[in-house]
């Protein structure tokens, strides 16, 4: 699977989860990035950047980081980061 394929599988489950058409503005802001990134994302023009990933993770999945082809980021990395506020 590439990333763009699960991006928008990722954009129905949150629509659907959320039981109620969702716009891509909608899915950017939730994940907290732009419009446009993520139209890119979803085209497949580009891939996100690596400061984008732990902000997608945290909403979508750490698989995004099997689908890079990137090791996923350590559990205490992460706590760390949340505390930190980064």
């Amino acid at each position: 699977m590439e990333v763009a394929e699960w991006l928008n599988t990722k954009f129905l489950e949150w629509e659907q989860a959320e039981k109620k058409r969702k716009t891509l503005g909608q899915f950017a802001e939730y994940l907290g990035v732009s419009r446009i990134s993520l139209s890119d994302w979803l085209s497949g023009k580009y891939v996100p950047k690596v400061q984008n990933l732990g902000r997608i993770a945290e909403k979508l999945g750490y698989e995004i980081y099997d689908i890079m082809g990137m090791p996923r980021p350590m559990p205490v990395c992460i706590l760390i980061t949340k505390i930190m506020n980064f």
